[in-house]
């Protein structure tokens, strides 16, 4: 009985277990299953680990639902399922998968526009990572880190983060099925960081590094966000670049929105949308921004995305009032 007792309390999820967990997001980012399929294995996931008992299993089976629920855009959700995650690591000392939840956390208070709670978690995250030798999730804190600080309007200081990012990610074990995933992230970010310090020729480059790592390593959600800046990076340039990728940002936020309709995730296709009408209003194509400002604008506020939305009205204003 208390051999029993132990197993139930083992900080980390049994292997089989995990292998599904995992398993079962890769399958949804690679596309070979629908938002609603991964959702409603996890949720399986979630009542056998209640079931059994396992307090490990069951955190697992809340962060599988929190990432997914993340992506769609239903935050609300995500915290939920990230907060009962964390407890229950905690709980059980596990301080690994405790920072992993909080960088997913921050993702989640970054998204409504909490930028404070943002950075620190992935202070947290980072400080934990940093003295226990946890290097993948060191870099990805930083990185994330970086992308606050753009959001927040501080480039320079985004690009220290994410620099520093890069030169983590060469020490990463290549073999880690996460590392592709996060070089193709840090080229995207890169991009758009340069192209905010007007850096343009970086910028594009970074872009189309992340393109091509993207259509290599077949993740949707990363493909997805490449093209996103690979437009966001061709909207802010005067002449388009030379080279045998496309030039027509319309092409690449066409290409993130398909994308990102497809795996549902509901909350990345609306900030492309609302990229692609900034883009458009740019070129003079002022009614076309607009309806997709108002599809963007239902999104976010449906999801309680409220930085996103706000930012949305105030682009609508500008757009209304002739000054973009």
């Amino acid at each position: 009985m208390v051999t029993t007792q132990v197993a139930l309390l083992d900080p980390e999820p049994t292997q089989d277990f995990n292998e599904r967990s995992t398993g079962l997001l890769g399958r949804w980012e690679a596309g070979e299953i629908t938002f609603e399929s991964a959702l409603e294995s996890a949720e399986a996931l979630l009542q056998e680990a209640l079931r059994e008992g396992r307090l490990a299993n069951e955190a697992r089976a809340h962060h599988v639902l929190g990432y997914l629920q993340n992506h769609r855009g239903s935050l609300s959700a995500s915290i939920r399922h990230y907060e009962r995650a964390r407890l229950l690591f905690t709980q059980l000392g596990n301080t690994r998968r405790r920072a992993i939840i909080d960088l997913n956390q921050g993702e989640n208070y970054r998204s409504k526009g909490n930028f404070q709670r943002a950075r620190e978690l992935y202070h947290a995250a980072y400080q934990t990572a940093s003295s226990e030798g946890f290097l993948l999730l060191q870099t990805v804190a930083i990185a994330n880190e970086g992308q606050t600080l753009l959001t927040l309007g501080q480039p320079e200081q985004a690009l220290a983060s994410l620099l520093e990012a890069r030169e983590l990610v060469t020490h990463l074990d290549a073999a880690d099925p996460n590392v592709p995933g996060l070089r193709c992230e840090v080229h995207h970010v890169l991009a758009l960081i340069y192209k905010a310090l007007e850096r343009y020729d970086e910028a594009w480059g970074e872009a189309r590094a992340g393109v091509r790592m993207a259509l290599d390593i077949r993740q949707p959600l990363q493909l997805g966000l490449a093209n996103r800046a690979a437009g966001e990076v061709l909207m802010a340039m005067d002449k388009p670049p030379l080279g045998d990728f496309s030039t027509n940002p319309d092409e690449y936020f066409q290409a993130a929105t398909d994308i990102f309709r497809e795996i549902n995730a509901e909350g990345e296709m609306a900030r492309t949308v609302f990229s692609h009408s900034k883009s458009l209003a740019r070129r003079g194509k002022r009614m076309t921004a607009a309806r997709k400002l108002q599809q963007a604008m239902i999104i976010f506020t449906k999801l309680g995305m409220v930085e996103d939305a706000a930012r949305a009205a105030e682009t609508q204003l500008e757009i209304l009032r002739s000054r973009v």
